[in-house]
């Protein structure tokens, strides 16, 4: 219960509740079919079809509304879910950015992405089985349960001891199963591990003019991990099979005492018929019930390792929210990479109108102290201080606010420029004098991103984080890929605004020497 608490924290309960409520309405539509037979047989044999035929019309009509409805519902659930797919995504690939610094970005890495992303999508299949079709599922079986009893007390009573025989058999194959689908998923994650690992060697297989899936035969561990493999999916097939085997017994113990009710005349031929189509949903909803138990075993495990990942993370989040950067004070701060303190230690308070410089080798740490003052990894040795509130009980998000970041590689969107400096949000004003600045010229700004330059991205870059207009502006080797005539404007600019706010600059440019006041030495 705690995994499926933990999961409807990154959704949106409005949402959910939504398409659950809409679903249950439609499962509704699942009972005009049978009604509509047992309605047109009742006629039939009374002589009174032809007289009712306006009827069978309405009844058509209200069931194309429900499938018209049901494309609609469709589209907009899997849109909903394509984008809490898409978000939890994007999360986990920040988390994993944030810990590229304590594994190698080779085998391990991919082992994670293609174990993370798998357990997403298994997540993904719970939110549409636990929150929208269950709540369906019972309903349905709920009105299945009343109009059988109206019809027939016996089937009812054959149906309640198939389903204590698929409770027992749930009970007995829980835990194993459950074991089994954890050691499938780990044996998944080895599996890629080792294709990342022999990368190298299907180019030895592949001059040798055999297969790319000869490597499962020359390679003692492939064939040793798709035998387990193997072994895993066949238990998992078997635990599952038996309760298909109950509901088939179901299904064929439900027709044999409809006919037999029927030959015994205890129930109409209307009855009969309208029976033998709604009696499939009882066995067909406690099926699906207990495959939902079944999918949460697996679905369990996929959020036990996303939780486990997650929130492993070292990052506190923090929950006091700011106003505005006032100060920062850095207190025996240590870049720390890979458990080694890479830099001396830091102590220095930053005021509004200080331009620091952040100077050091390559590898020093620069990159990694301005990534560390924005969130995006976390602080392992030392304090830093904003507003006097320590950098780790501040929120990520109100802290980014006030922070504006030229990021050292030059990220561009395919998109127009404007949206590309923009990103939703900035100064018109510095817009249009940063353009004059950076000589963005209207062949400039129709080019399309994919063909610009290097110094081309990178005006886009600065352009981003003046426009973005905050407290506190952070660059990353600016003056990378501009002509002398760029730089000397964008000096100008720095020189006049610099008063105003707090710079942190990361260069081996000496032309930005003449602006400092401070200077951490990495």
């Amino acid at each position: 219960m705690n995994n499926i608490i933990f999961l409807s924290k990154k959704l949106s309960k409005k949402k959910l509740l939504f398409f659950s409520s809409l679903f249950v309405l439609l499962s509704l539509s699942n009972f005009i079919a049978p009604f509509l037979s047992s309605f047109v047989v009742t006629q039939y044999m009374e002589g009174q079809l032809s007289e009712n035929i306006k009827y069978l019309v309405i009844i058509f009509s209200i069931q194309l509304v429900f499938l018209i409805f049901r494309f609609f519902y469709e589209y907009s659930k899997s849109k909903f879910l394509f984008y809490t797919d898409f978000n939890l995504k994007s999360n986990f690939l920040g988390v994993l950015q944030e810990k590229n610094l304590t594994f190698s970005l080779t085998k391990n890495t991919g082992e994670i992405q293609y174990r993370m992303f798998n357990d997403i999508a298994t997540m993904i299949r719970g939110v549409e089985t636990f929150y929208i079709n269950t709540p369906s599922i019972l309903f349905t079986l709920m009105v299945v349960v009343f109009l059988i009893t109206r019809i027939s007390f016996l089937i009812l009573i054959f149906s309640l001891i198939m389903i204590i025989l698929l409770v027992i058999q749930f009970i007995y194959f829980q835990e194993p199963l459950k074991k089994s689908f954890e050691e499938t998923k780990r044996i998944e994650q080895e599996l890629v591990g080792e294709m990342n690992e022999h990368f190298d060697r299907i180019e030895i297989i592949q001059l040798y003019n055999k297969e790319s899936s000869s490597l499962i035969s020359f390679d003692l561990r492939f064939g040793e991990l798709i035998t387990k493999y193997l072994k895993q999916k066949k238990l998992n097939l078997l635990g599952l099979s038996f309760s298909s085997v109950i509901v088939q017994f179901w299904l064929i113990g439900i027709s044999v005492i409809s006919m037999i009710l029927l030959s015994m005349g205890e129930i109409s031929l209307g009855q009969f018929v309208f029976l033998a189509q709604i009696v499939y949903f009882l066995p067909t909803s406690v099926g699906a019930l207990l495959n939902t138990v079944w999918e949460y075993q697996d679905c369990s495990v996929s959020i036990e390792r996303y939780k486990t990942f997650t929130e492993d993370s070292q990052l506190n989040e923090g929950d006091t929210k700011i106003d505005k950067i006032e100060s920062i004070i850095f207190n025996n701060v240590e870049v720390v990479l890979n458990n080694y303190a890479v830099s001396p230690e830091i102590n220095l308070t930053v005021e509004q109108g200080d331009f620091v410089l952040i100077k050091g080798e390559n590898g020093g740490g620069k990159s990694s102290l301005i990534r560390i003052l924005s969130k995006l990894l976390p602080l392992e040795s030392g304090e830093i201080f904003i507003n006097h509130t320590e950098l780790n009980k501040v929120e990520k998000k109100s802290l980014r606010e006030h922070i504006a970041v030229a990021t050292q590689r030059s990220y561009v969107f395919q998109n127009s420029l404007e949206e590309n400096v923009f990103l939703e949000d900035g100064n018109k004003k510095v817009y249009k004098l940063m353009k004059q600045i950076l000589s963005i010229n209207s062949e400039l700004t129709q080019k399309n991103v994919r063909v610009l330059s290097g110094g081309e991205k990178q005006k886009i870059n600065l352009m981003r984080a003046f426009v973005r207009d905050r407290e506190v502006i952070i660059l990353d080797e600016p003056s990378s890929g501009l002509d002398q005539q760029a730089i000397e404007k964008l000096l100008e600019y720095l020189s006049v605004t610099k008063n105003k706010k707090i710079y942190f600059v990361v260069t081996h440019d000496n032309h930005f020497d003449q602006l400092a006041n401070k200077v951490i030495q990495l």
